[in-house]
């Protein structure tokens, strides 16, 4: 099962290193539930629609795997996310725990630092003051 997990896993990467959001969104069972940061998403349709979103947002992206483990049915994966925008150029490390059932992800929990890529696409002083204060606020005390 670890084979055919991990050979899924870097479908959907290639998948969406492609650009394809059916192809993505066809490794994922029909009532799958997705949590990332941009929110929870319950079912393929709403899968492929954010896939959708998420490659709008960039003009390139490129995800590079850093690191594949598969215990079983569930899969730890490691990849940097490297993105251009209208904004600019920017990368994240991100970690994605899969859960798999009968050959589909089942349920799908996405992390990366947000705050971190808004440091990196913020243009403008509005934009870059906002981010900064942001950061500044909740780093209080540390330094």
């Amino acid at each position: 099962m670890s084979e055919e997990t991990k050979r899924l896993v870097r479908g959907i990467h290639e998948a969406l290193n492609k650009r394809d959001a059916d192809k993505a969104a066809s490794y994922f069972a029909d009532d799958v539930v997705s949590v990332s940061p941009e929110g929870t998403f319950k079912g393929r349709q709403e899968i492929k629609r954010y896939f959708t979103w998420l490659l709008g947002q960039y003009s390139e992206m490129k995800l590079n795997e850093t690191g594949l483990y598969v215990d079983g049915d569930v899969a730890t994966h490691e990849y940097v996310i490297e993105a251009t925008s209208k904004e600019g150029k920017g990368s994240a490390p991100c970690v994605a725990i899969l859960e798999v059932k009968g050959g589909k992800v089942q349920r799908i929990r996405n992390y990366y630092d947000r705050l971190g890529v808004a440091k990196q696409m913020a243009r403008g002083v509005i934009a870059t003051r906002a981010v900064g204060s942001i950061v500044e606020r909740m780093e209080k005390g540390l330094r």
